[in-house]
């Protein structure tokens, strides 16, 4: 867990697991394998799975406050209480807004809820690419706003994404799973 304002934290190449979790009473465990804010995180190729605890609020990796991420090539999966990849900040630790976010080359798997939740609070210069989600409960890509959305396919304009329930955020970008981000294309 990356502490809230916790600037140029790196995980890298951990295996983290919570299977331990108290999933119901009086103070069940609210958690993820990855969670916290701050400028600079690199949160690259960690193996995060059997992650459970309060239900809804447990997650394979959850960004809760504004800052600057990386979130890459991590295998997430058999997440029992929650979501593979959560965005969402309601000023409970500081911030109240999400920017600056790259989810890209991450396998989500057996999850039961959203692969990747992008949820209030989430606001620009948000990307996600060649991720790879299977089997999770409630859709694949979600996005809480209903606003302005923005589509790139950097090659035939192809949109591979298992179960789009809502719009996405202005400035979130989702590129074809075969295809590769242009020079340029997020300035």
């Amino acid at each position: 867990s990356q502490q809230i304002h916790g600037d140029h934290c790196r995980v890298i190449n951990n295996e983290l697991t919570a299977f331990t979790g108290v999933t119901s009473g009086a103070s069940p465990s609210r958690m993820g394998g990855i969670t916290g804010n701050g400028d600079g995180s690199v949160w690259l190729g960690n193996h995060i799975h059997d992650i459970q605890g309060s239900e809804n609020e447990a997650h394979g990796i959850y960004v809760d406050g504004d800052g600057s991420y990386d979130i890459g090539y991590n295998d997430i999966h058999d997440i029992h209480s929650g979501k593979g990849i959560q965005l969402f900040a309601n000023g409970g630790n500081g911030s109240d807004v999400i920017n600056h976010v790259r989810i890209h080359h991450n396998s989500v798997r057996r999850v039961t809820q959203y692969g990747i939740n992008i949820a209030d609070g989430s606001q620009d210069d948000i990307a996600i690419w060649n991720n790879l989600v299977t089997d999770a409960a409630s859709g694949g890509l979600r996005h809480a706003r209903e606003d302005e959305v923005r589509f790139v396919g950097a090659g035939r304009g192809e949109l591979h994404v298992a179960d789009l329930h809502e719009p996405l955020v202005d400035a979130l970008v989702v590129v074809d799973v075969l295809d590769t981000l242009e020079p340029g294309l997020l300035d």
